[in-house]
């Protein structure tokens, strides 16, 4: 990836995580890739986990965003 689509990806992460999209956030991942976290236990390695996880948050934090 060159830098604009690095750019690009990360403005959709953050947008999808300020509209509380999980399926948005889940859409960004690979077909095969591992997503660690501190917050919980070994590696999340499903699109189904993400969502759940996202979800998570954005119940337990309901007015969250991202600030640049």
């Amino acid at each position: 990836m060159n830098k604009d689509e690095l750019i690009a990806l990360d403005d959709r992460g953050i947008a999808a995580w300020d509209t509380h999209d999980v399926d948005a956030f889940a859409a960004m991942f690979a077909d095969n890739f591992g997503y660690t976290d501190d917050t919980i236990q070994g590696t999340m390695t499903s699109l189904d986990q993400v969502r759940e996880y996202m979800s998570g948050w954005f119940t337990a934090f309901p007015d969250m965003k991202v600030e640049e």
